[in-house]
C-alpha cells in the first residue's frame, strides 16, 4: 500500500493553502494525499439524520469538485464523514497507512497568545504518528527551519528529516539547544518590578556570559558534525526556558517551520506530548511539525 498524508479540511481560505502545502509535502515524501472532510454532528445535531447524511454526500461532491480545480500534482483521494471531528480524524489515522497528519491549528487569539483549538489539541494528544500543524503567518516568512535539540534518539531522527527537507527545499536549518539557567539564590531582596527587570536583562546576555556556554557550544558542534548534515545551517545555544527561547528564535528569524521531537511519554499505543512541545505549539505563530517516533515513521527520500 502506498504511503499517504492525511489532510483534514474545512471550507475556508486556510484550507486552500493547506491543500497546496499538502501537495508540496506529498511530492517531497513520495506519498498520496487523502483529504478528509468531517460534517460534525455537534454542529448539525438539530438536523434529522437523513438530512445530515445528505449533507455529507453534497459536501463530498463539493470537495471533490474544489480539489479538481486546484492543479494538484500529487495523487489524491477525498472523503467526507459524519461524526465528531477529532474522533473521525483519529479513526481514519488508525485505519490508514499515513506518514503524518497535516492540519490547520485552528488557533484562536486570547490577549497576545495563539491557542490551539479543541480539535487540534485532541489530535496532538491522541494521534499515533506525527502531526504538522499549519499556522498562517502574520508576517512574511523565510525558508528557515528551526530544529530544537535535546540529543535524544527521537531528536536524531528529526535532524535527519530536517536535513533532507532542507536539501529538497533549499531551506536553512537553525539548530537550537536550550540549557536551564543556573539556579538563583532562594532569598532575594528584589521587589516584583526589580526582579522582572533583572530577569529580562539576564535573558538577553546570559547565553554568552554563562560559564557553561563554551562547553555547550562544543558539545553541540560535535553532535551536528556526527550527523553529516548537508543543508546550510546555524547553531544556537541559549539558557532559559526552552519554549520561550525557541519561540524567540522563531520570531527573530521569521522561520517558516519548527520541526521538533515531542518530549514524550507513552500510554499504551499513544505517544503523548510533553510540556515543551505543547508550549511551543500554543505560543508560536509558526507552523510546527511534531515528530512522534510511533507506528507511522516519516520517511523522506534523500535527494540524488
Amino acid at each position: 500500500m502506498k504511503r499517504q498524508i492525511l489532510v483534514p479540511v474545512t471550507p475556508s481560505d486556510v484550507s486552500r493553502k493547506i491543500i497546496m502545502l499538502a501537495d508540496q509535502w506529498a511530492n517531497l515524501v513520495g506519498a498520496e494525499i487523502h483529504f478528509l472532510h468531517v460534517v460534525d454532528v455537534n454542529l448539525n445535531s438539530s438536523l434529522p439524520k437523513l438530512l445530515r447524511e445528505d449533507s455529507v454526500q453534497k459536501d463530498q461532491q463539493a470537495l471533490q469538485s474544489f480539489l479538481d480545480n486546484q492543479s494538484l500534482t500529487a495523487d489524491y483521494s477525498a472523503s467526507a464523514h459524519l461524526g465528531r471531528t477529532s474522533e473521525v480524524i483519529l479513526r481514519e489515522e488508525r485505519q490508514g497507512n499515513y506518514e503524518f497528519i497535516l492540519m490547520a491549528a485552528h488557533s484562536h487569539k486570547i490577549v497576545s497568545r495563539l491557542l490551539l483549538g479543541s480539535v487540534s489539541d485532541a489530535i496532538l494528544h491522541a494521534s499515533t504518528g506525527s502531526v504538522c500543524f499549519y499556522k498562517e503567518s502574520p508576517t512574511e516568512i523565510e525558508d528557515a527551519i528551526i530544529v530544537p535539540l535535546d540529543y535524544s534518539d527521537a531528536n536524531e531522527q528529526v535532524v535527519k528529516l530536517a536535513d533532507i527537507y532542507g536539501q529538497l527545499t533549499g531551506g536553512k536549518l537553525l539548530f537550537i539547544h536550550v540549557v536551564p539557567p543556573l539556579p538563583k539564590p532562594f532569598f532575594s531582596f528584589q521587589g516584583p518590578k526589580e526582579h522582572a527587570e533583572s530577569t529580562n536583562r539576564e535573558s538577553t546576555v546570559e547565553s554568552r556570559t554563562d560559564s557553561r556556554y563554551p562547553e555547550e557550544i562544543k558539545k553541540m558542534t560535535a553532535y551536528l558534525e556526527r550527523q553529516s548534515i548537508k543543508s546550510d545551517y546555524e547553531q544556537f545555544v541559549e539558557f532559559g526556558k526552552p519554549y520561550r527561547k525557541i519561540v524567540e528564535l522563531c520570531e527573530n528569524s521569521a522561520a517558516a517551520l519548527i520541526m521538533m521531537a515531542t518530549h514524550s511519554y507513552t500510554d499504551k499505543s499513544r505517544i503523548l506530548p510533553g510540556s515543551i512541545t505543547k508550549a511551543v505549539l500554543h505560543q508560536s505563530k509558526t507552523s510546527v511539525f511534531v515528530f512522534k517516533a510511533g507506528l507511522h515513521p516519516v520517511y523522506i527520500s534523500r535527494p540524488s
